[in-house]
């Protein structure tokens, strides 16, 4: 059996179900997708104006073609004739529409009062939501709410519903617990309640309407102070389904193989993945540090031809750089991004040394500005484009931005002997007589003739920052938190870590057994580093309290 043509849009959440449970809801799915898209407040923007493209019957005098006016010009009865008949022909504006950075987040009730129907028309909901979180590039998150606020479902959608349909509670949320689902969102998140007495826009409740001897047969369904009555499926379905019988298997994956070793860990960009090397040149590991103190979790294995160089989170996605026979390749693990695939060329091009590149370095961080992206080889930074030969730029280092400009990295370049300018962020300043500096967490650190005196700027409007750094040890990072500027150093030898405030400094005693360069995350007070057992430790930069630890296997 096949879904009817009247469901195509919903055809790929779809798929988490049998298509006769699809076909069973697709009319409560048509008329749901229609009052939900009815609730979202307001139209989309329109976007950013981005030139003109296309030639229309429509439009304003001032985008008229210059072949009309010429008509105006030599032939004016013509002229008004072809503005009657709607045949005059306009420049059409183009827009870029602001892409979005949130999340679907859908807050379910799953207490006794949602059994039978309004579980039913939950299941509905969010087939349409996972439809519209699709189609928008944004990612799905279902929170069944009165449980553990750490659990959220995400990933494949057919152990999303797998995982709500086998959660059912014996009392419905509390007021309390559904404003404090609500806080816990981001400003950018999309959120949609299922089942409760919330009030709001996007809250979606559903009561049974009518009955037969077989049971209810149709439902109300209320969203932003509509309502409307919609069937039910037959009965024999809609039991199946509510017992997870209509749900699409998911196929069993063998064991997956042990993680191997782990080494050479390194923070490379905004997000908060770690990446470390594996066991060859070419084996990139990946994993995500929580940040509620939940345990790390099995960290992500990519495999590449050749040596992986570079690599860094652009959001969603790995943005990885390879040398593999003399080329530099990018590839992207995720949804396509424009065309940073063509990116890449010849090692000659670069005047770097293929054999200094084997893998037994940490990996460089590549960042991206429009239509280009940015790594370091050797101590030079590279711009390149699709298509193009690579272009060294005048900087001396690179960092990601924070906040409201983390799309517009922090940059230094000479303007002189020992003169810095540092560009990105807050606002442009150059420093002079420059014997060493740092970039993180969104601000700028140098020191002058004093190498023991590091001014530090974080905004515009904070004062600036001091921070005394004694000698003999080398600075490895500058962290933010709070508005408070610290800097990370190790002794000779790596031996020793300290963090250096204000207030003094401390001695991060469980940080100084490190067999590997000791990372600092570019925007975050976090570090990282491989013990002397081989395990992977994750820990506040500042504190130096240990947040998470990762085994090799």
């Amino acid at each position: 059996m096949r879904l009817p043509d009247a469901l195509a849009p919903w055809a790929g959440p779809l798929r988490a179900l049998t298509p006769e449970l699809g076909t069973a809801l697709g009319p409560m799915i048509r008329r749901l997708d229609t009052m939900l898209s009815a609730a979202e407040p307001g139209a989309a923007p329109a976007g950013e104006f981005a030139g003109y493209g296309g030639i229309g019957r429509r439009g304003h005098p001032e985008r008229l073609l210059a072949s009309e006016w010429l008509w105006a010009q030599e032939c004016g009865t013509e002229f008004l004739r072809r503005a009657v008949s709607g045949e005059l022909l306009y420049l059409e504006r183009g827009f870029v529409d602001p892409r979005p950075t949130g999340r679907v987040v859908v807050l379910v009730d799953a207490g006794p009062l949602q059994a039978g129907a309004p579980r039913l028309v939950q299941l509905a909901c969010l087939i349409v939501l996972a439809a519209k979180a699709r189609a928008r590039d944004m990612e799905l998150v279902v929170e069944v709410l009165g449980t553990d606020p750490g659990t959220r479902l995400t990933g494949d959608l057919r152990r999303i519903l797998r995982s709500w349909l086998n959660i059912r509670l014996d009392r419905p949320p509390t007021p309390g617990q559904v404003a404090a689902r609500v806080a816990e969102t981001d400003a950018a998140d999309e959120v949609w309640i299922l089942g409760t007495t919330a009030t709001g826009p996007r809250v979606i409740t559903a009561r049974e309407a009518e009955w037969t001897a077989a049971g209810a047969s149709r439902v109300l369904v209320s969203i932003a102070g509509a309502t409307v009555e919609l069937p039910l499926p037959a009965p024999e379905i809609a039991v199946r389904a509510l017992r997870g019988r209509e749900f699409a298997a998911i196929v069993s994956t063998p064991p997956r193989p042990p993680v191997g070793p782990l080494r050479l860990p390194a923070f490379t960009g905004g997000s908060r993945y770690l990446l470390m090397r594996g066991e060859g040149p070419g084996e990139l590991l990946s994993v995500y540090i929580p940040t509620d103190g939940r345990p790390l979790g099995r960290p992500t294995r990519h495999g590449f031809r050749g040596t992986v160089h570079a690599a860094s989170w652009w959001g969603r996605r790995l943005i990885v750089v390879t040398l593999a026979r003399g080329e530099f390749a990018v590839h992207v693990i995720g949804r396509p991004f424009w065309d940073a695939e063509d990116i890449g060329g010849p090692i000659e091009g670069f005047d770097a040394d293929p054999g200094a590149m084997t893998g037994d370095d940490p990996i460089r961080p590549v960042l991206h500005v429009p239509g280009a992206v940015l790594w370091r080889i050797g101590d030079a930074w590279w711009r390149l484009c699709a298509r193009e030969s690579p272009v060294r730029t005048e900087q001396v280092s690179i960092a990601p931005g924070v906040g409201s400009f983390r799309d517009e990295p922090l940059m230094t370049a000479p303007t002189g002997t020992r003169h810095l300018r540092f560009t990105g962020g807050p606002r442009p300043i150059t420093a002079v007589d420059v014997t060493d500096h740092l970039l993180g967490g969104g601000a700028f650190g140098w020191c002058a003739e004093d190498p023991t005196r590091w001014r530090i700027h974080t905004a515009p409007d904070a004062p600036e920052q001091v921070l005394h750094v004694p000698l003999g040890v080398r600075p490895i990072g500058l962290v933010v938190e709070d508005g408070r500027a610290a800097i990370v150093s190790t002794s000779a030898g790596d031996a020793l870590v300290r963090a250096h405030t204000s207030d003094g400094d401390r001695v991060l005693g469980a940080w100084s057994d490190a067999t590997d360069p000791l990372t600092v995350h570019p925007t975050l007070p976090l570090i990282a580093m491989r013990d002397r057992t081989g395990r992977i430790r994750v820990g506040h930069a500042v504190t130096g309290r240990v947040l998470a630890t990762l085994a090799a296997v």
